[in-house]
């Protein structure tokens, strides 16, 4: 069972930069081209929680990297704060529309985190577990 959590584990962080990233790079809002404004507003609201969630996927990277927890909180806090402030920067409305769309994209991204931290921890790929449990070997004499 850990075995496919971490295969799923692995396709979900890949999918995750593909799609995402995709999606990032498509809908980058570009207010310069005003022929098209109502698509770029509809396309910042699926490129803020894309953006979102790179950022948190970074975050869990950092995570899993850095191992003294007094770093690690500064940095992803550092990350997150800046992430987020110039997501302010990226759009192009009122205060508290760019304050809502970033607070949502946001807490996309938390969730997208929480998944990925959930398959992590139950993959193959976590120390805990791959000490522990002996079906966490990737090459098995069985298949040989």
């Amino acid at each position: 069972m850990k075995k496919l959590i971490t295969v799923f584990y692995l396709l979900w962080i890949i999918g995750s930069i593909a799609v995402f990233g995709k999606l990032l790079f498509d809908f980058y809002p570009d207010y310069s081209n005003m022929e098209f404004l109502m698509f770029t507003d509809i396309g910042t609201l699926i490129f803020m929680p894309s953006y979102f969630i790179l950022s948190w996927l970074a975050v869990h990277f950092l995570d899993i990297s850095i191992k003294k927890a007094s770093i690690k909180i500064s940095i992803c806090f550092l990350l997150l704060t800046a992430v987020f402030v110039y997501s302010f920067k990226i759009m192009d409305f009122k205060f508290l529309i760019e304050s809502i769309i970033s607070l949502t994209g946001i807490i996309v991204g938390f969730v997208h985190y929480f998944i990925t931290m959930i398959l992590f921890k139950n993959s193959c790929f976590s120390r805990q577990l791959h000490e522990s449990s002996p079906d966490c070997q990737i090459f098995s004499d069985e298949i040989i």
